[in-house]
């Protein structure tokens, strides 16, 4: 670990925007009262889902473009990587169509 006391594997932590952000459109909607919680990024310690959906037995798709770098994703069980958001539905149809190849 640096001097500075940080793991400079664990990327540093964004300004919270996503439970503001999301606050504000179900007010605008007049819907909030609706959810008994709202759940965002900006709330939860960065954690690798794709264990947690190999634990429940369903499959994982890892974004390269978020907070975790694509061999963390793929360590914790990711079943394809991809790195750009106009692959999501491709990849998905490849992970639901039981194909032993997906995109990566």
């Amino acid at each position: 670990m640096p001097s500075s006391g940080r793991n400079p594997d664990v990327p540093p932590r964004k300004p919270a925007r996503s439970a503001p952000r999301l606050q504000l459109l179900l007010d605008q909607y007049g819907i909030r009262n609706r959810f008994v919680s709202l759940q965002t990024a900006d709330r939860h310690p960065l954690k690798p889902h794709a264990s947690m959906a190999r634990a429940s037995g369903t499959r994982a798709l890892g974004v390269g473009w978020s907070y975790h770098q694509r061999e963390r994703l793929r360590a914790a069980g990711a079943d394809a990587v991809i790195d750009d958001p106009l692959a999501i539905p491709a990849a998905l149809l490849a992970l639901l169509s039981a194909t032993p190849t997906c995109p990566t």
